[in-house]
């Protein structure tokens, strides 16, 4: 298997976005910022200063002018700095004790040199988002600072972040490019729906036909109807489980173990929240994994490789349990426990025994990642947001509705939980409910007030409207129907 697959890796570094809204306070074409700088404590250790990180293509790489970080060391002081464009493309790069109004350091840079230390850039990271198969949509962290006022020996005076959050594309996956518009605010999801891009950037939901022209589209409240610990590109779809990744094709419970990417994160001990995957050069595929502070671990892979490996080496690697089933057709979960992480999360499967009696993944589904399957209640199959605790029902586990009206009234945010319990009657549906407000402790989670409702059953028509209810006085854990019988 590790024949033929390339073994390259590459450390990426995503930080949040601090404050876009000084982004028009330098041309573009200079970025620029200083470790430690603007801002740090006044205990600061003398001579630590970071390097200083220039960018040329607006962001897009940066190369340390290693003479600032050399004075800085020689002269055992803890710098800010500031830069002047100079004719000809040439540049001034100033630098001072943070306490000081004079500078300790200057040097003017050709055009030429500023060319020679680029040769030294390192691509900024780009967290990658969707893609269609032909362009790929990330966002990277340009960091910038612009001058301050030297006039003032303090912290006041000191250079300040303008850090810019853009949104950029790729048709090769290595090259990235910006977007029109590409500053935005707090991206944090991405998605391609088949027929367009789409972006969440803070309260605006972004659209592009084409990956690279971007306008305002309608408010939505956002989902993403799919696993972070699941990604699929073309016939691949890849897979966290337990702390292995695998590949797979169309089959959900065979595939083939990638131990490099398992490896890889065991090895950095970091806690991964998000799989990726897209097309490289070469023909190959990008596969990364991102950890919580958004840093990505990519690792490429020959799609000749991909394509042997899965007509080769698949194997059955896991049990799916069906856990609602009418007969005729069962619903399971693939679930993802987080490696690091006391969460987990899950994927619908559903498996028509009428005909191949395979399992597969249902798509397209209106819910968070996140989700419990209620046990088949007689004539609907329901599943919980394990999030928002929302409820959605289907006949036949492919297409859904929500239910609405039967969750409690309860405080947005915070510890909830609920519990609910069907029964079909015959012309209706017998309904319970438990609900309370967790609360988080010391020793873990506890029990808080209770909502309402809890001590009742309720009778629901089959749009699950209530029709009336009885009030037991004590807590209704369960609800059942035979034979013309209710049973609470």
């Amino acid at each position: 298997m590790k024949k033929g697959i390339l073994t390259g890796l590459f450390a990426l570094l995503l930080c949040v976005c601090l404050c876009p809204a000084f982004a028009a306070e330098r041309e573009p074409e200079y970025y620029w910022y200083l470790e430690n700088a603007g801002g740090g404590s006044y205990l600061e250790t003398a001579g630590q200063t970071g390097g200083f990180f220039l960018s040329l293509d607006g962001g897009g790489s940066y190369a340390e002018l290693p003479e600032v970080r050399a004075a800085a060391q020689r002269l055992g002081l803890v710098f800010d700095a500031a830069v002047y464009p100079l004719d000809n493309g040439g540049l001034r790069v100033e630098a001072r004790d943070i306490w000081s109004t004079k500078a300790a350091f200057s040097k003017d840079y050709s055009a030429g040199e500023l060319a020679k230390a680029m040769e030294r850039a390192v691509p900024t990271p780009v967290r990658v988002l969707c893609t269609n198969g032909t362009v790929t949509v990330g966002v990277r962290e340009a960091k910038n600072m612009y001058n301050g006022d030297w006039s003032q020996g303090n912290y006041y005076g000191w250079a300040e972040y303008g850090n810019e959050q853009q949104l950029v594309w790729s048709s090769d996956g290595v090259t990235w490019n910006r977007c029109e518009p590409y500053d935005l605010w707090a991206v944090t999801a991405g998605e391609w729906n088949g027929s367009e891009f789409r972006v969440a950037a803070g309260a605006d939901q972004m659209v592009s036909a084409d990956g690279i022209h971007w306008a305002k589209g309608e408010p939505i409240e956002w989902r993403l109807a799919k696993s972070p610990y699941a990604c699929e590109l073309g016939p691949y779809h890849f897979e966290l489980v337990g702390t292995e990744v695998y590949l797979m094709g169309q089959s959900v419970d065979t595939g083939v173990l990638l131990p490099h990417m398992g490896d890889l994160f065991r090895g950095t001990g970091v806690a991964i929240g998000e799989l990726q995957a897209w097309y490289g050069p070469n023909d190959t595929v990008m596969l990364a994994t991102y950890d919580l502070l958004g840093r990505a671990y990519v690792m490429p892979y020959p799609i000749s490789s991909l394509d042997w490996c899965l007509e080769n080496l698949s194997v059955k690697f896991r049990e799916i349990e069906p856990l609602a089933d009418n007969g005729t057709v069962a619903l399971g979960l693939s679930a993802h426990r987080v490696y690091l992480l006391n969460q987990s999360d899950a994927q619908l499967l559903r498996r028509d025994t009428a005909g191949s009696g395979e399992w597969t993944w249902v798509e397209n589904v209106p819910w968070s990642s996140g989700i419990q399957i209620l046990p088949y209640n007689g004539k609907t199959f329901l599943v919980k947001d394990t999030k928002t605790l929302e409820l959605w029902a289907s006949e036949d586990g492919l297409s859904w509705r929500e239910v609405e009206g039967l969750r409690p009234e309860m405080p947005t945010g915070g510890y909830n939980y609920v519990d609910y319990a069907f029964a079909w009657a015959g012309e209706g549906y017998l309904f319970c409910r438990e609900a309370a407000e967790a609360r988080h402790g010391m020793m873990g989670m506890s029990g808080g007030q209770w909502y309402e409702g809890n001590t009742k059953v309720y009778l629901l028509d089959e749009d699950f409207r209530s029709v009336r209810e009885y009030d037991f006085g004590r807590l209704v854990e369960g609800v059942g129907y035979q034979d013309g019988v209710y049973y609470a």
